[in-house]
């Protein structure tokens, strides 16, 4: 509800990713971050849901990737790796 409210929510397109990646329709899921990304392209959290979602798809590379992204990301934030 929150996306159809204001779509420059990133948040909520985050959210509706892990929504759809729990009911394993990753390709939704994956669309869903890279909206995200696109609205904020540093945000580590996204970065690694996204990499989730390649992992899942057998997208290694591409996986491989986001993930590197979102540790780049986290850094410069000041923050520790996620595991």
């Amino acid at each position: 509800k929150a996306i159809s409210i204001d779509k420059s929510l990133i948040q909520a397109w985050n959210n509706l990713g892990l929504i759809h990646y729990r009911q394993n329709r990753m390709q939704e899921a994956a669309e869903n971050f890279i909206h995200a990304l696109r609205l904020d392209p540093k945000n580590p959290e996204t970065h690694n849901n996204l990499a989730l979602v390649l992992l899942q798809m057998g997208h290694l590379s591409e996986a491989e990737q986001a993930r590197c992204n979102g540790i780049r990301d986290r850094k410069l934030q000041g923050a520790g790796p996620s595991l």
